[in-house]
């Protein structure tokens, strides 16, 4: 299975994919269907599924395998949990049962992704009394180390890397030391602030529904304590995300907090109806629903689709590129010159993967060597040969009169050269012609072959 899976990555990937989306899908439904039997309220429930259409972010991130791809999934038990404990809140019987819930839930969420820790706020202000905020702790952490539990055999480097997280201003852990860089940091937020203008509406519209509901004094307003600590967490959650984005940037980071957008708008409504409830008289409500509903579908979703369109016309390219070189590669050795982020060459993601297995490394690059033999990587951003995991000269695999394939990624005379150069710089003395095969100008790749000989 291991070499089936070495050999074919995309069919497992594609799998995977297909998992996902239809876990996703299917949490969706439930989570409409719930909503629906607690509230009776079908406007309620369409509007709740529509949280993975209100960001260009949500759909497009399916057809990625990355942890963001599961947010959707994630999301949607923690709004179902919340409604759950809203329903229930008069009955203590439930809530060291929600204590545990919330642990469990919160524990598998920051397993997933440590950009869910802003999360840990609700159960925080939710729960009332130490006792309850204690099982949620207790749980918590069990739940985090179960589902994370490959940290249990590397915990040490899973402690500095988060360390490092904290105390430098780069991404990863790198860069300088410091919390960060306030030029970068404002730079970023302002970027993340930009991409996601439907959050940002949502949030401030929350904010002032809960002053408004926290100050205006009417007789007959019916204060929910839980309520107004559920909206004042949403709100900080909200905050702390875009700052914790802001430090350790990338666009999808924020994923956990846009799908929370059309939340925060439904969870403003309710504030405004208990403050005034002759304006939001249940059938102006159910207009309001179905308003924003129809401008999510009208407005928002034709954004998503043009973004989706642009990612496939993408997608059309690098597979087309990818079928080129798999045509045009012989059997024979190859030297693959990579991109960082990725290029049409499989053995690439393959031994960067390698790479990162630790102990099992030795393993992994056995059957890698065994489907893909003679495959030589060369890392441009450290003028560096590879074998697997360990480092290689070009003088330990150039062999006189073998024809060789060479793969250049992000294609350019000046990367050739150099490529030539460091090839040409070995004990044996030999030295190699470059026949052009084809260059792409779509993905910027080349493909040549080439014979090493004596000079």
């Amino acid at each position: 299975m291991l070499a089936d899976f070495i050999k074919n990555p995309e069919i497992y990937l594609k799998a995977s994919l297909y998992v996902i989306i239809l876990l996703s899908t299917v949490m969706l439904f439930l989570l409409g269907l719930f909503v629906y039997k607690k509230s009776g309220n079908i406007l309620l429930a369409l509007l709740l599924q529509l949280i993975p259409f209100v960001h260009y972010l949500a759909p497009e991130i399916l057809g990625r395998l990355i942890p963001e791809s599961l947010m959707l999934f994630v999301i949607c038990v923690w709004i179902m949990l919340l409604i759950s404990m809203i329903q229930n809140k008069e009955n203590m019987f439930y809530m060291g049962r929600y204590s545990i819930a919330f642990g469990l839930l919160f524990g598998f969420s920051l397993a997933l992704k440590l950009t869910m820790l802003p999360f840990i706020i609700i159960p925080l202000f939710i729960l009332s009394g130490w006792k309850s905020k204690l099982m949620f702790a207790v749980t918590s952490i069990i739940s985090f180390f179960v589902f994370a539990f490959p940290i249990l055999f590397k915990y040490h480097t899973f402690y500095k890397w988060v360390r490092n997280i904290i105390t430098h201003t780069g991404a990863y852990g790198g860069g300088d030391r410091g919390i960060f860089h306030l030029d970068e940091f404002s730079g970023h937020l302002r970027l993340q602030l930009g991409n996601s203008p439907y959050l940002v509406i949502s949030l401030g519209i929350l904010t002032v529904s809960l002053c408004l509901y926290l100050i205006i004094r009417r007789k007959g307003i019916k204060r929910d304590p839980l309520i107004a600590r559920l909206a004042a967490a949403a709100i900080l959650l909200v905050i702390f995300q875009y700052i914790i984005t802001a430090k350790h940037f990338a666009f999808h980071y924020m994923l956990p907090a846009i799908l929370l957008t059309v939340p925060l708008m439904v969870l403003s409504a309710y504030l405004l109806m208990q403050v005034f409830p002759s304006l939001f008289t249940s059938l102006r409500l159910k207009l309001l629903m179905g308003i924003l509903g129809i401008f999510i579908l009208v407005k928002i979703i034709p954004i998503t689709l043009e973004h989706l369109s642009l990612r496939e016309d993408r997608r059309k390219v690098l597979v087309e590129s990818y079928s080129k070189f798999k045509e045009n590669k012989s059997h024979g050795p190859l030297i693959i010159s990579a991109s960082y982020y990725g290029c049409s060459a499989v053995e690439y993601a393959l031994t960067f993967g390698v790479q990162w297995c630790g102990n099992y490394s030795p393993y992994i690059y056995d059957k890698v060597k065994s489907i893909y033999p003679s495959t030589y990587m060369y890392y441009p951003w450290s003028k560096t040969f590879y074998a697997g995991r360990s480092s290689i000269l070009p003088s330990d695999f150039l062999q006189e009169g073998t024809d060789y394939m060479v793969y250049i990624a992000d294609y350019s005379d000046e990367k050739l050269n150099e490529l030539n150069g460091l090839l040409n710089q070995n004990e044996k003395g030999m030295h190699w012609m470059a026949k052009k095969i084809y260059q792409l100008e779509s993905t910027n790749e080349a493909l040549f072959q080439l014979q090493a000989g004596k000079e």
